[in-house]
């Protein structure tokens, strides 16, 4: 009997103490280290480029909001602050503004026009007229006004555009149309029985006038000077190419170049000047010369299409050179009807010495409708590829 409750207490004491026990684990258990959770090393999260929660964006790279539509402002780099996109979508003949503060340009989607500023933070639309398939814009030097041409099933039309609303009709058929240097008057060339007729009004479009008429067809006008008229036929790089010169006062007309394979002159708004591409022979390779500039030899003058360039205020142009010109390629006919996209870097040109100067090197741009501020601070241009507005400051 006495072993049996020597037995009993034995299992009572051990019960004791594993009870003890578990209540020690259960009170000493918050008094623990916290053993931190496992994460990846940081060099894979530089790798992913994974931003934390709550964490700001770069301050290199800013979003900056906008009008709906317009999308976001987009640095090219973030080594090149300087160059910019402002628009996500195709523009049609841009122009600046009177006090070259704002850039003006129609969308290419419906036809609104707007303005932007220069650094891309605000968007206005600034008309509510709807020109479905807009084609370009010629813009009056005085930039209150432009040409508007667009397709209305197989007919071109055109008209007026003044100011932010006004339409001033303009007859159906033309082909090409200037404005006179100092904006006050318009030529356009239109189509009038076997012949087409050179016009000149005012710069509302009213008091219409035949000053002189040619067989040339689809020509491109041109205005360089009070009494000098261009009349410059379409590029080819089959044809042999020509530019005329009509005066004004008595319509009289005179040859001024060619023939030159493929002919497209750029004139300057300064002088009766003006940079030239062209071939030597029939579908030959692109070439570059000036007209109205005595005793320069152009040296190292990268071969581009005048049409992208732009003159200064002086005997300088920037140009937009492709860095490469493939080889079996048709200028300018292939790049014209979009068979063809360059890869362009800008360059300085000293028209009255023949030197040259990199100004941008970036990027994979078509670049065209190249525009200078008068400063000589900004340039604008539109990407062919895509159609975006973008800005290159200089300095």
């Amino acid at each position: 009997m006495e072993d049996f409750h020597r037995t009993k207490r034995t299992i009572y004491i051990i019960l004791a103490v594993i009870i003890l026990a578990i209540l020690g684990f259960w009170a000493y258990q918050p008094l623990l280290p916290e053993v931190p959770a496992r994460r990846e090393p940081a060099s894979q999260d530089r790798a992913t480029g994974r931003i934390p929660e709550g964490a700001g964006g770069s301050q290199n790279t800013p979003t900056l909001p906008l009008e709906p539509g317009v999308g976001t402002t987009t640095r090219f780099a973030e080594e090149s602050p300087a160059l910019l996109k402002l628009t996500n979508f195709p523009v049609v003949s841009p122009s600046l503004n009177p006090a070259e503060d704002r850039i003006l340009f129609y969308q290419k989607n419906g036809g609104d026009l707007n303005s932007i500023d220069f650094r891309g933070e605000d968007s206005r639309q600034i008309s509510n007229l709807t020109v479905i398939g807009i084609l370009e814009a010629e813009w009056s030097p005085s930039r209150d006004r432009a040409v508007v041409r667009y397709l209305d099933q197989d007919t071109i039309k055109s008209f007026l555009h003044i100011g932010t609303s006004s339409i001033a009709v303009l007859p159906s058929g033309i082909r090409s149309a200037a404005f006179s240097p100092n904006g006050k008057e318009l030529a356009y060339l239109i189509s009038q029985e076997d012949k087409y007729s050179l016009i000149v009004t005012d710069a509302a479009g009213r008091n219409p006038r035949t000053i002189a008429s040619t067989l040339l067809q689809d020509a491109n006008l041109s205005w360089p000077s009070a009494d000098r008229i261009i009349l410059e036929t379409a590029p080819s790089a089959y044809a042999e190419g020509y530019a005329f010169t009509v005066s004004r006062s008595t319509g009289s007309q005179s040859k001024i170049l060619g023939p030159l394979f493929g002919l497209t002159a750029n004139w300057s708004k300064y002088s009766l000047s003006a940079f030239l591409s062209h071939a030597a022979t029939r579908a030959g390779d692109l070439s570059v010369s000036l007209y109205g500039i005595n005793s320069v030899v152009l040296k190292n003058i990268p071969p581009t299409l005048a049409d992208k360039c732009v003159w200064t205020d002086g005997n300088e142009l920037y140009c937009a050179v492709p860095r490469t010109i493939p080889t079996r390629i048709l200028w300018p006919d292939d790049y014209l009807r979009g068979e063809l996209n360059t890869s362009d870097r800008v360059v300085l040109i000293d028209a009255g010495g023949g030197g040259v100067r990199e100004i941008l090197n970036q990027g994979n741009f078509d670049i065209s409708n190249l525009i200078l501020t008068k400063n000589k601070e900004r340039l604008f241009f539109v990407d062919r590829r895509d159609g975006a507005l973008w800005t290159y400051k200089i300095r």
